[in-house]
Formats: structure tokens, C-alpha cells, sequence
């Protein structure tokens, strides 16, 4: 337990990061590991792959840094966040796991969930928050 929960702490140490937080179906989760390397591998190759998490339930915090030598991801942060997405999706799991969507994810929901999908929420959150009090701008957006 001590080594998991001091994994964020030691990638810090380490640089800059890129996270996410991913769901798959347990028993796709190998496919997804072998999946997600090959993709990150092709748009950076020597990225630092650092996946880790609830491995049991299929939620894995699947962290990125730079290669060696390097501070950032060179702009190609969001290739990496829309294909690892994309994946899970393909997967039957979700871009959003245990931490949701909030404002970080708004432009993975809008890219890979259909209209009808987004409008549902919308139309949740609305009837829950009539004055959009609760996190606006958050969750869904209204485009």
C-alpha cells in the first residue's frame, strides 16, 4: 500500500507529467497496458510510461513523463490524452474514471461522446442545478 500511494509523490520527483485517469474492464486491462504503450510509443517514442492504480477493479492511473533529457511533451500532450481516450472507449471503459470529467476533460467528452450522450448530461445537470450553481462549466459543455 505504501509503495502505491507514494507513487505520485516519487513521479513528481521525476519532472513533468501527464495524466490520466482510465477504466477498462478487468479482463481487458493487459490488452489495454500493451494497446497503450504501442500508442504512446508512436507519438514519442522513450516516453515514460508509469501506470498504476486500482488494477483490481480496472480504474489505472496510467501517467506519463518525457523522455530522459526532456521537460516536456513537445505539444503533443493532447495526442497522447485523445488516443489513450479513444482506446478505453474502443475498450468499453471510460477517459473518465474515478476522478470524472470536470473542466479538464470537456474537449475529450465533446470529441468522443455522441450529441445524444452529451445532451443527456446537460439535461441532468440542468434539472439538478436549475441556477448552474454546482461547478459551471463543468461536466458537459453547451456547445
Amino acid at each position: 500500500w505504501r509503495l502505491r500511494e507514494e507513487q505520485p509523490e516519487g513521479q513528481k520527483r521525476v519532472g513533468y507529467q501527464l495524466k490520466h485517469d482510465i477504466s477498462v474492464p478487468p479482463g481487458k486491462l493487459v490488452s489495454f497496458l500493451d494497446k497503450a504503450e504501442d500508442i504512446c510509443n508512436d507519438i514519442l517514442s522513450d516516453v515514460r510510461i508509469n501506470p498504476f492504480g486500482h488494477i483490481g477493479d480496472g480504474n489505472i492511473h496510467y501517467n506519463l513523463s518525457p523522455p530522459l533529457g526532456k521537460s516536456c511533451f513537445l505539444n503533443l500532450d493532447k495526442n497522447f490524452s485523445l488516443g489513450l481516450s479513444k482506446l478505453a472507449n474502443d475498450m468499453g471503459g471510460s477517459f473518465a474514471a474515478e476522478h470524472g470529467i470536470g473542466r479538464a476533460k470537456l474537449e475529450l467528452t465533446d470529441q468522443l461522446r455522441g450529441d445524444v450522450e452529451r445532451n443527456l448530461m446537460l439535461d441532468i445537470k440542468k434539472s439538478l442545478d436549475k441556477k448552474n450553481n454546482l461547478n459551471p462549466g463543468a461536466v458537459v459543455s453547451s456547445k
